[in-house]
């Protein structure tokens, strides 16, 4: 198994809603207008929303659901895409971000989905996975908060990537 180090370079939220061409991804664009069709009226849709038909199979892979758990502390992935596990080398299905991350000692993951759960809104952030191999990932994360039991509960996670080799001097 590969160890990443995760830097989160910049994080966009505001008090209100993103719009669409602030999104660099088409994916990105795409599944975020579908959310805003989802949620109609309401602040965020409902989980029974998600409608991986309407999602397509070009975006499905590069998708994560998480739950929160452990009173917020914690998010479960409920399910990660083929893309998301290519990316990182392992499938971390049914794993919490604390035990997956957090043998990495990188757990500045979390704060994405802590700031879209208290706000209640989509948030946007890029970052870089690097690892032993001086491979490095660079992404872009849309987070998409949704509602279970009155309260926003699940998450839709959708990532964009970016492979490259590190510099030769980076780690010298």
């Amino acid at each position: 198994m590969v160890a990443y180090e995760i830097i989160i370079i910049q994080r966009c939220l505001g008090n209100s809603l993103l719009a669409v061409e602030e999104l660099k991804s088409q994916r990105h664009r795409s599944l975020y207008q579908l959310w805003l069709k989802w949620k109609e009226d309401k602040y965020v849709p409902h989980k029974s929303q998600i409608n991986p038909l309407e999602i397509g199979a070009e975006t499905l892979p590069y998708l994560a659901i998480l739950e929160v758990v452990n009173d917020g502390v914690d998010y479960l992935y409920r399910l990660v895409g083929t893309a998301l596990v290519h990316a990182i080398d392992k499938d971390f299905t049914g794993e919490t971000i604390v035990n997956f991350f957090g043998r990495h000692d990188e757990l500045s993951v979390l704060e994405g989905y802590e700031q879209a759960r208290k706000s209640q809104l989509p948030l946007v952030d890029t970052g870089d996975f690097r690892d032993k191999s001086r491979e490095f990932i660079s992404y872009q994360r849309l987070i998409l908060p949704f509602e279970l039991d009155d309260e926003v509960r699940i998450f839709l996670a959708c990532f964009d990537f970016d492979r490259v080799d590190f510099p030769s001097f980076i780690g010298h």
